[in-house]
């Protein structure tokens, strides 16, 4: 048995109520979410420092690996089992209290918002923050923007959701706390709005921007007060050199691009071979990829954690080809490993490290006809590997310069995101985040359920049936019966309730015309067989209705037997009862301003009222003041 749903308190309600009628504190809740999920995003990143320090005795091990633990003096093969204890404890807590915290997060939100009405359990935030510091502190080269997305989007409905707000509030708030996550995280406001904006809301209203802003920019202050205003990805100022240059841009959006596709695919092929080979229990399979990632960080110390140190020497030319080629197999086979396996991790900061090994080493190959540097190609090539995978042009330029505060290569970079844009839509039908949901069955997007009925099946369209005919009723009776149901036609139902045709006045017509006698059972006549099963989407019932151009028709189970009727007025109420549900609800949707506005009007209507009677021109009816 449910538990019964307690009503709101009065403070509750009091602000429910100032929270729905005043945008300016609907604003202040954006902002308070931001704030909150920016210190959030402030303890994420502690976290992972300290579990990694913890675990290898350095906060840096991806560019000090490889020597004796620092605290405890193990030796430096004690690094493989890292990743595997990490994954042991992380399996068992997400399996244990929140399975919706497994994955790299941005598509559960991306669900929640605009299919479950924003709402998220709020113990998805603490779950989500405790296993990535896990399995990133434990040496996974996975992500961070899907985590805080969805601790932030948590926060976001947790507060929405006690104070009983609306549903379209309720997702706003998660978006703006997803913005305030990003933005604390990569210290990227501009980006950290646009990411939500793009990519969850699908919704660029001036209120929506609005909020999502405010929230945006709150979290990111939070990030710069304790953490400092610090570029994530620390490179020199580069620039494109030559307009020549451009063209080589092209050949690196177009590379990239496939390369970002390219990993957004072995994702789900990961996925495929390990459910396939492994048989488990679940919850320890993040232990099993890990001892998998701990092996390669003993060999390759660079691929510890989210390899941001590793990213800013790749963009500078540090590596060779020989280990540029390695990096980026070993992000593409490891990252989808343990986001296969369960780990939680994002799967944004491996896009961009395989763009950046893909851009350089094109960047290598294309040096003698470039006059632009090495690195400004890299950079390029991360936001082209973005761009295709995720298929967010505006997210992928931002961002990226934000990150590494290139703004130089806005126009080289807006090229290469168009470009990698297009080749995606031209190779792929889902992007990076939308194949994991379209693989467990789950539609964001359905054009059907934006039309007036949607995806309602008969059995939601159904009404009461409008009255019963028997076969062995004589046409007079028939006759009588139609009449007084207030129908046209109506269903002719066997003793054993099965439907077996329908009857209507203009059958009974055509058999009187043919002479057939009123005290002619209803058994003799050839009954139109118009009916659809309860299954059957509403397209296939209005379809059934114009074929047959009845004004109602039955509704039947597997075994045919008449479970209920649709009738053409039942469904113009319908649409109806949803157009005024529309518009009351766009009636709601006021601003202060507005709301001063109305009440002028209102004033003035009655003062001419008022005058109107004065001069005779109007009764003395106080019915005639109503507006």
């Amino acid at each position: 048995m449910s538990a019964p749903i307690t009503p709101p308190s009065p403070a509750v309600r009091r602000i429910r109520s100032l929270v729905t009628h005043h945008r300016p504190v609907f604003a202040a809740l954006c902002a308070l979410v931001g704030i909150g999920v920016g210190i959030a995003a402030v303890i994420f990143h502690y976290t992972i420092q300290g579990y990694e320090r913890l675990m290898t005795g350095t906060h840096a091990y991806g560019l000090e690996g490889g020597t004796t633990h620092t605290i405890f003096g193990l030796p430096p093969v004690f690094i493989i089992a890292v990743p595997a204890i990490s994954g042991l404890i992380c399996g068992t807590l997400v399996n244990r209290y929140s399975p919706f915290a497994r994955g790299h997060g941005v598509p559960e939100v991306m669900l929640a918002v605009r299919r479950k009405g924003g709402r998220i359990p709020g113990r998805v935030a603490i779950v989500k923050l405790v296993a990535t510091t896990l399995t990133i502190g434990g040496g996974a080269p996975v992500g961070k923007e899907g985590p805080i997305v969805q601790v932030g989007a948590s926060i976001g409905s947790f507060i929405g959701s006690r104070l009983k707000l609306s549903t379209r509030q309720l997702t706003l708030l998660a978006g703006a706390g997803a913005a305030g996550g990003i933005a604390a995280t990569f210290n990227t406001p501009l980006a950290g709005a646009v990411f939500t904006l793009e990519l969850i809301l699908v919704s660029f209203t001036a209120e929506t921007i609005g909020m999502v802003v405010i929230a945006s920019v709150c979290g990111a202050v939070v990030a710069h007060l304790v953490l400092g205003d610090n570029q994530v990805v620390w490179i020199p100022d580069v620039a494109l050199t030559s307009t020549r240059d451009l063209w080589l841009v092209v050949i690196v959006a177009l590379v990239c691009g496939l390369a970002g596709l390219a990993f957004s695919r072995s994702i789900y092929l990961a996925d495929d071979l390990m459910n396939w080979l492994y048989r488990g229990p679940e919850w320890a399979r993040p232990a099993v990829g890990g001892l998998l990632i701990g092996v390669a960080i003993y060999f390759v110390p660079a691929m510890y954690g989210d390899v941001t140190g590793t990213l800013a020497r790749v963009l500078t030319g540090y590596y060779g080809a020989g280990m540029l080629a390695l990096l980026f197999i070993l992000q593409m086979v490891l990252a989808s490993v343990m986001i296969a396996m369960g780990g939680s991790g994002g799967v944004f900061g491996p896009t961009l490290f395989v763009g950046a090994t893909t851009g350089s080493l094109v960047a290598l190959a294309i040096a003698p006809f470039a006059t632009s540097s090495f690195t400004t190609f890299a950079v390029i090539g991360m936001g082209a590997a973005f761009a295709a995978a995720a298929r967010a042009p505006l997210t992928s330029v931002l961002i990226i310069l934000e990150m590494t505060g290139q703004y130089a290569l806005i126009l080289p970079m807006m090229l290469a995101v168009v470009l990698a844009t297009g080749l995606s839509e031209v190779l792929t039908r889902y992007t990076i985040y939308t194949t994991k949901l379209v693989r467990r069955g789950d539609v964001l997007d359905d054009p059907v359920e934006k039309t007036l009925v949607g995806r309602v099946r008969a059995e939601g369209l159904m009404g009461e049936v409008p009255a019963i005919v028997g076969p062995a009723l004589c046409l007079r009776d028939a006759e009588a019966v139609i009449r007084e149901s207030g129908s046209t036609v109506v269903p002719v139902v066997n003793e054993d309730g099965t439907y077996r045709g329908t009857l209507g006045a203009l059958t009974l017509a055509r058999a009187h015309a043919r002479g057939v006698p009123d005290d002619a059972l209803v058994a003799d006549l050839d009954l139109p067989q118009v009916s659809v099963n309860t299954r059957e989407f509403a397209s296939v019932v209005l379809r059934t209705l114009v074929e047959a151009g009845a004004e109602g028709i039955a509704v039947v189970d597997a075994n045919s037997t008449l479970v209920g009727w649709v009738a053409q007025r039942d469904l113009v109420q319908r649409i109806y009862r949803q157009q005024r549900r529309a518009l009351e609800a766009a009636e709601t949707e006021s601003s202060w301003g507005s709301r001063i506005s109305a009440r002028i009007m209102d004033y003035r209507r009655r003062r001419d009222a008022l005058e109107a009677q004065e001069e005779g021109r109007l009764p003395r009816d106080p019915r005639t003041l109503d507006p």
